[in-house]
């Protein structure tokens, strides 16, 4: 990695095909796809993400969340996946994957609230299975039978993604 870059606030511009399961969300607003956020490549069908990047909140008619189910999934219609991509918008870059409709979309069932948001997270189910190549790969997960937590001193782990920096801006 390089140094920082004015990016995500504190974060650094990586190299291509280091973070291979990166994935760049889109929703359908009205006429054109807008980004949502980015997610992780977690096996051939599914992308990991937050939730709020793929729901809407659910709010009743007395402007209050409904507090049986605050939020809905949006329809996989709408949503458009990119992976292999260096930057956020990459879809014109070579070797890049995309993915014009999700199959399905898998909200925690604890999902509430809005700031702060509890169990912000979701499933992204892909119908037609992702090829792997150097430039989409799934993310390393930690193995459940691995309980030695000392097995992972000392080790350096990252959080990436694409966002809004400090400006208010979308990182690249």
């Amino acid at each position: 990695m390089s140094d920082s870059f004015g990016l995500i606030q504190g974060g650094l511009l990586s190299s291509k095909n280091q973070f291979p399961w990166l994935t760049n969300i889109f929703t359908k607003q009205t006429l054109a796809y807008i980004f949502a956020g980015s997610g992780s490549l977690i096996s051939h069908h599914y992308v990991l993400c937050a939730a709020n990047s793929v729901a809407y909140e659910n709010y009743l008619e007395n402007g209050q969340l409904n507090p049986e189910r605050n939020y809905r999934p949006l329809s996989g219609k709408s949503i458009k996946l990119i992976l292999g991509s260096e930057h956020y918008k990459g879809n014109n870059e070579p070797d890049v994957t995309i993915v014009e409709v999700v199959q399905k979309v898998i909200l925690h069932p604890n999902l509430k609230g809005t700031k702060p948001r509890i169990a912000n997270i979701a499933l992204l189910k892909i119908k037609r299975p992702i090829t792997f190549s150097d430039s989409v790969k799934p993310v390393c997960i930690w193995n459940l039978n691995d309980n030695q937590m000392s097995n992972h001193n000392n080790m350096i782990m990252y959080s990436v993604g694409h966002g809004i920096d400090e400006t208010g801006s979308i990182s690249f």
